[in-house]
């Protein structure tokens, strides 16, 4: 079977692989959303601590705002790491 690279598209133009793709994550792809998770768990951190200190109540619901979005975009991102980690695994076997 022809690579993709070979091929052209009706233009005439050389096909490129694309790379949302991809299947796998490379190693700095990797790197960067644990650089990114451990971000947003030290903003929860600070969140949480700053938020038993807060007085405003308008304040405090917009810290549990924050807290919620944070945790939900932590939970999206994870899911996201392991379905890649996992197809990586499974290509393997």
């Amino acid at each position: 079977m022809p690579s993709q690279l070979n091929q052209t598209n009706p233009a005439g133009q050389l096909n490129q692989p694309n790379p949302l793709n991809q299947s796998t994550l490379a190693p700095h792809e990797a790197l960067e959303i644990h650089e990114l998770l451990r971000s947003d768990l030290v903003t929860i951190k600070k969140l949480q601590a700053s938020l038993d200190t807060a007085e405003d109540q308008q304040l405090q619901n917009l810290m549990n705002q924050l807290l919620q979005a944070k945790k939900s975009a932590i939970d999206e991102v994870e899911q996201f790491y392991y379905k890649m980690t996992s197809n990586h695994l499974a290509e393997e076997d």
